[in-house]
């Protein structure tokens, strides 16, 4: 059996000058910070029905906090994610389990680069054959691997495979089925 680097080993590795590893910044959780803070002296200064005034107060004061915590969590953890370079995409991790009646058809498929045989494989819950795929968010670049349960663990039993943009799509319609 030949040994073959995981896919998220080749990633990390940068084996595909495409793909760029990025942290997770703060910023959605600095524009929920901000959209609290605004809210909480409008809730106090405006001239409303307690009610509504109150609303708005619990409304900022969530909005706050939630912010607060996702800049903290974004700025003191390692959280990043992999941009396709040519188009600035995120890539998309996906993870299906694919019925030992495919396997070989599946095996078969990313040898030659037949990306269409995709849309006639099953996908099942839970099987000894796990397809790893991470897929740009435009649908114009993925990474493929097949890997096979092998007490405790899966192994890799193909190379991580490139996938264009006219492949991507059989892949995304198998992903969506």
């Amino acid at each position: 059996m030949e040994e073959y680097t995981k896919i998220e080993d080749y990633l990390l590795l940068n084996n595909d000058n495409n793909i760029e590893k990025r942290r997770s910044t703060p910023f959605s959780g600095i524009l929920l910070l901000a959209g609290g803070i605004i809210l909480i002296p409008l809730g106090l200064h405006a001239a409303m029905s307690d009610i509504i005034q109150m609303t708005i107060l619990t409304a900022g004061s969530i909005a706050a906090l939630a912010g607060l915590f996702i800049v903290i969590f974004n700025v003191t953890s390692k959280s990043s994610h992999f941009i396709y370079k040519p188009t600035g995409a995120k890539m998309k991790r996906y993870r299906r389990y694919i019925n030992a009646d495919n396997r070989q058809t599946c095996r078969d498929s990313i040898a030659s680069g037949h990306w269409e045989a995709f849309e006639n494989i099953a996908a099942e819950n839970s099987t000894g054959t796990l397809l790893h795929i991470y897929m740009s968010v435009d649908e114009r670049f993925a990474l493929v691997q097949l890997e096979e349960y092998v007490p405790h663990e899966f192994h890799p039993i193909t190379p991580v495979t490139a996938v264009t943009a006219e492949g991507c799509k059989s892949l995304s319609k198998f992903l969506k089925r």
